[in-house]
């Protein structure tokens, strides 16, 4: 951090012999307004001359070396001699695109070349001007735009070439109306300047202000001024100055950057353009910052943010007079540039430390302020000078703390339409809960300057802090509670003073309720791991802020990431080792089962909602759990934060548990599904696990209502959930909507004949290497958002994940026909592919060799196969096998039977066999116990086939006495429905039976001169032998 706290003076030359800046008066210069949206003009601080001084100033320069006539033609008379009054060669005039607007055509002209609607502002605002004057038009590009090599408008400044009519008044410098502002670099200025670390970057105030800079920085390189003067009649001017820019020595080059006012840096999304990690910063703002507290205060905000973004150095370009009376005090780089120094001089003048902060001692009487400390509060006295001079105003402190007004703090959780488009929406979501934060700082008995953080009701800004905890809840520190200086004997005035105090750095923020992406007001997303934030260079970003505590979310300590620089080749090793041991057929029965468990945990890392669960079916001790944590260890705050012993989650958790945290969290894990004694509890554990798979499916919360009949706020899950189970879920549509893992055979997951097959998981998990793993790659992921855009990022996983759903799906209709839903395996199946293409474009960026990248590609294949196996497997877990399944208990379990085929043998057992009678629920030597289920039809119609029809009333057996195999809510039309169109039902020996043209899923047949009706199924398929 370079600049000094507040109320210390210092100054340190950054090359030898910089002269003391001396003390000048206080001003009433007021800072430039940081972004206006309606009449959105303001002053840029030039040498404050008029339209008619400056062709006088233009002599009066230290040298003249652009004549008038080298400009386009394309600007005016007026700009041309502001242009050269601010030593802006004509190359970079031309290269930028200054013109002069002299009338409605031109501004028509304008809009055409920018793309603005003549009927709303900005555009309607610019028609307006141009119809009462002449303007100089100023675009200002986006840096990021021309870091990627596109330049993009970002705003667009006038300047006046005609005085204002009568009863009017412009300023010097005018922003349209709704258009914003933006960090602007030089359109011609290299891309590659951008991400050079070597090369330092200037900050100044103005578009003219930062061409002067680029033109002296040219020149000082040794491109000559006739080089520079070839702008009329010259072909592709910005591309012949980006040549001349390429040419300037390394040691030479400065990245020049203009902020449209002092105030006009803190939320543009263009930062995340530039790396300013072990970078040089240097700022270059006029030179009234010692008289001018605004500026200063905006110097020190601007080096306090280099500082946090791991600048190596940061320094100022003074220039205040130095006790030079000649000398403008509030000249900026350009004037020094025309009329004092070179620009090596201009160098010269950079210091490291701000001077002592200026101070105003104008005041009303009975006015409050925060004294120059920070650390009190004062009030203005005013008294009659008795020998009849001036007032005489006094301050006098009366109170021992200070404070400041920090920010208003939303927290709330980002809407749908802000995870699209990366963006924070101010006002999106209307009741969110708003907080004031208020820092206070005083002097202990110590003589030590301590602090604390006060939050509470943005209402409590209106009142005396003695009221703050009482009336408004607000969390006083304990420390602060115990001071005697609190609460202010100022009161009410007190809390005026901290709202006035440093008014130009509060802000308004948003404290995110969730974990994974979130929005930021410059538009490249976020993402937060526990407590932590994650942007382009890693932990601690600070465009966005962690809001979830462990009252909100008990586990929040145990989540996160394992941040560090990394060198490419670190990654290299780091990703290769991490993908080796998850598809080790060493650790694991099928290595697909560990490329799941991988695919699942870098999921969340794609800046797409999870539509998804992981469902893990396996017996005791066959490593579901173990596997579950090899998921969630991709976000773990340390090493061994997670294990089979240790998940966020159960399956004893409440459904308002599960669907706080699955709102809340980027992963989570309900562990231990498993059959309950009772048979109540285990029915509503499985009603909750099925409504949340439902959810996390569909991606909605539940809906619910306030006691006075309003809507609650929604909490859509936002989760990758991953479930270990002993029992898998009977609801067909329920288990479409999991990706399942099922260990059938007994064996579990784990390889049995491996010596150790856990040790080298175990060994990362405990290293936290699965969670270096994700810091590297959420780095990466935002840095490609802030490279090609958050909506490019988006575009290309969406469309991937469509493309990817619909080859799944073709690939298993093939492999299977029609008899699974096809298109949900397929859905479930693109949500794991997306991790797939996520590593392979990781792996291109950090130039894997062409065999690991084969091997990731491999994984399509591989997801393909497994989703094939899962959904043969699923075809026995339907409804229909449900049923069959039922069917089959009851008879075994003589909890039912089947009668003859002829009435008359009712009575008697179907067969002469014992044994088939056993299976028919006929016990040998006694009568059959339970409910009659159908009728044996043996070698039906002649076919070779024993048949069995069962009745339609069977379904209500079954469900009354097989309740663990037919799930709740499954219905009898469904379920016979399901025998048939699963390929269950006797085929080819009955037609269907007709009735009002319709078939009505039975046969009908006659035996005995009695009708049969009911769902034929054979003997064969009702145990399973076929």
């Amino acid at each position: 951090m370079n600049a000094p706290d507040p109320h210390t003076p210092a100054e340190t030359p950054i090359e030898g012999g910089a002269p003391d800046a001396a003390q000048a008066p206080s001003d009433d210069h007021a800072a430039d307004s940081p972004e206006l949206e309606e009449d959105a003009s303001f002053e840029d601080e030039d040498a404050g001359l008029s339209v008619a001084d400056i062709d006088t100033a233009v002599t009066q320069m230290r040298e003249q070396p652009f004549s008038t006539s080298a400009y386009p033609g394309s600007i005016g008379d007026v700009s041309v001699a502001k242009l050269r009054s601010s030593i802006v060669a004509p190359l970079v005039a031309q290269a930028r695109g200054y013109r002069t607007i002299t009338g409605p055509d031109d501004a028509k002209d304008a809009l055409r070349r920018f793309g603005f609607d003549g009927r709303r502002n900005p555009g309607r605002h610019l028609l307006s001007l141009a119809r009462q004057a002449a303007w100089m038009e100023i675009p200002y590009f986006k840096m990021d735009s021309i870091a990627r090599g596109e330049p993009i408008l970002g705003t667009l400044q006038l300047r006046p070439e005609d005085d204002p009519p009568e009863g009017l008044s412009w300023a010097k410098y005018m922003f349209l109306a709704g258009s914003g502002t933006a960090i602007d670099a030089h359109p011609a200025t290299p891309a590659s300047w951008f991400a050079d670390p070597t090369i330092p970057v200037l900050l100044t105030e103005g578009v003219v202000k930062a061409d002067s800079v680029l033109t002296a920085m040219l020149r000082d390189a040794g491109i000559t001024d006739e080089t520079l003067s070839t702008a009329v009649g010259a072909t592709k001017p910005r591309q012949h100055l980006g040549e001349l820019l390429e040419q300037v020595p390394t040691d030479k080059r400065i990245l020049v950057l203009a902020i449209p006012g002092v105030q006009s840096w803190r939320r543009n999304d263009e930062w995340n353009t530039i790396g300013m990690r072990d970078r040089e910063a240097i700022i270059c703002f006029d030179g009234d910052i010692a008289r001018n507290a605004a500026v200063w205060d905006a110097a020190y905000g601007l080096m306090e943010f280099l500082a946090k973004r791991n600048t190596a150095q940061t320094s100022l370009i003074d220039l205040s007079p130095r006790g030079d009376d000649t000398v403008d005090p509030k000249r900026g780089i350009d004037d020094f540039l025309a009329y004092s120094g070179t620009w090596s001089d201009a160098l010269g003048l950079r210091i490291g430390e701000l001077p002592q902060r200026p101070v105003d001692d104008t005041g009303e009487k009975g006015q409050t302020r925060v004294t120059q400390d920070g650390l009190g509060v004062e009030v203005c006295n005013v008294r009659t000078d008795p020998a009849g001079g001036p007032d005489i105003t006094t301050w006098k402190r009366i109170d021992d703390i200070g404070g400041r007004l920090v920010s208003f703090e939303e927290f709330r959780m980002p809407t749908a339409d802000e995870l699209e488009g990366g963006r924070i929406i101010p006002g999106a979501v209307s009741r969110a809960e708003r907080q004031a934060v208020v820092a206070v700082q005083w002097k202990s008995s110590e003589d030590l300057v301590d602090s604390a953080i006060i939050r509470g009701p943005k209402a409590m800004l209106d009142e005396d802090p003695a009221k703050w905890e009482t009336r408004y809840g607000a969390d006083v520190p304990t420390k602060v509670s115990a001071l005697s200086s609190w609460p202010p004997r100022s009161g009410i005035n007190w809390t005026r003073a901290i709202k006035d105090y440093r008014a130009s750095e509060s802000t308004d923020d948003v404290l995110w309720g969730c974990q994974g992406w979130v929005p930021t007001r410059d538009g490249i997303p976020a993402f937060i791991a526990g407590r932590q934030v994650v942007g382009p260079t890693g932990a601690g970003d600070e465009r966005a802020q962690a809001g979830l505590t462990a009252d909100d979310f008990p586990s929040i300590d145990d989540y996160g990431v394992i941040d560090s620089a990394m060198s490419l080749q670190q990654q290299r090793d780091l990703l290769r080792q991490v993908v080796d041991a998850y598809t080790s057929a060493d650790t694991f029965v099928d290595p697909r089962f560990g490329m799941v468990a991988l695919l699942a945990g870098v999921r969340p890392i794609v800046p797409i909602t999870p539509h998804s669960v992981l469902y893990i079916v396996g017996g005791r001790r066959s490593g579901k759990s173990w596997l579950a944590s090899m998921v969630q260890g991709f976000w773990a705050s340390r090493g061994g934060a997670w294990s089979a012993e240790r998940l966020p989650g159960s399956a004893m958790d409440t459904r308002a548990w599960m669907e706080n945290a699955v709102s809340k969290s980027m992963m989570w894990v309900i562990d231990d599904f498993a059959p309950n004694s009772d048979q109540r509890q285990w029915e509503k554990q499985t009603s909750d696990l099925e409504a949340m798979v439902r959810s996390a499916f569909n991606g909605t919360g539940k809906g619910r209502m306030t006691s006075d009949m309003k809507t609650r706020v929604q909490n859509p899950p936002r989760s990758l959930v991953v479930v270990t189970a002993e029992n898998e879920l009977q609801i067909d549509s329920v288990r479409d909507r999991m990706l399942t893992l099922y260990s059938d055979d007994g064996g579990g997951f784990i390889n049995p004949r491996s010596a150790d097959p856990l040790a080298t998981l175990n060994a990362m998990s405990r290293r936290g290497d699965q969670a270096r793993l994700s810091a590297q790659m959420l780095r990466w992921m935002c840095n490609w958002a802030a490279r090609d855009s958050y909506q490019h990022v988006r575009t290309t996983f969406m469309r991937e994940r469509d493309d990817a759903a619909g080859d799944a799906r073709q690939h298993v209709e093939q492999e299977l026909g029609g008899q699974v839903n096809a298109t949900r395996h397929a859905q479930i199946v693109s949500e794991y592919l997306l991790s797939v293409t996520m590593l392979e474009q990781y792996a291109l960026d950090l130039e894997m060799d062409v065999r690991f990248l084969e091997r990731v590609e491999a994984m399509r294949d591989d997801l393909a196969a497994l989703t094939v196996d899962l959904s043969r497997t699923q075809q026995g877990r339907t409804a229909g096998h449900a049923l069959v399944d039922a069917l089959r208990y009851l008879l075994e379990s003589q909890k039912g039977y089947v009668e003859p085929l002829v009435p008359s043998d009712v009575g008697s057992p179907p067969t002469d066999d014992p044994s088939v009678n056993l299976r028919l629920g006929w016990p040998a030597g006694r009568e059959p116990r339970g409910e009659p289920l159908g009728r044996y039809v043996p070698n039906a119609r002649g076919k070779g086939r024993d048949v069995i029809v069962f009745s339609r009333d069977a379904f209500q057996v079954a469900r009354a006495r097989a309740r663990h195999l037919i799930p709740a809510g499954q219905t009898a039309r469904t379920s016979w429905k399901a025998v048939w169109h699963e390929g269950l039902a006797a085929e080819g020996i009955w037609g269907p039976r007709i009735r009002h043209g319709v078939p009505t899923g039975e046969i009908e047949s006659r035996a005995g001169g009695a009708r049969v009706r009911g769902v034929p199924i054979d003997v064969a398929t009702l145990y399973d032998e076929e």
